[in-house]
Order: C-alpha cells, then structure tokens, then sequence
C-alpha cells in the first residue's frame, strides 16, 4: 500500500517537473507547439504498449502450454 503510494507521488512529481521544463523551453521559443503536445501524450502511449505487448506474451504463453497439454 505505501509502494503504490510513493509510486503515485513519484508520477506526479515526475509529470509535473516535465511540464515545467516543457513550459519554460516554450516561452524561450525553443519547443513548438505539437512537440508539447507529442510529449504530454507519450507517456499514456508508451504505458498502453507495455500493457498490449504483455497481454499478447501472456496469450502467447498460455498457447504453448496448451498446445504442449494437448
């Protein structure tokens, strides 16, 4: 239970740090408007690979333990 509270505050501060280096990169002009935008959305992009890749490893899996049984 602690772990998941750490982790949520870790993620908060990391996403909220990131932002504030994305915020002052704009107003110097250094970043564009959708590469703001690509980086606030690659983490959730990124997060729902992982989930996809390890659901197909756990399908995968299970096929050749039963094709194995079988």
């Amino acid at each position: 239970m602690k772990l998941l509270f750490i982790k949520n505050i870790v993620r908060l501060a990391v996403t909220g740090f990131l932002l504030i280096g994305i915020i002052l990169l704009w107003n110097k002009g250094i970043v564009p408007v959708y590469t703001i935008a690509l980086l606030l959305t690659a983490g959730g992009l990124i997060s729902w690979l992982f989930r996809i890749i390890g659901l197909a490893i756990k399908l995968l899996a299970i096929a050749a333990i039963l094709a194995i049984l079988v």
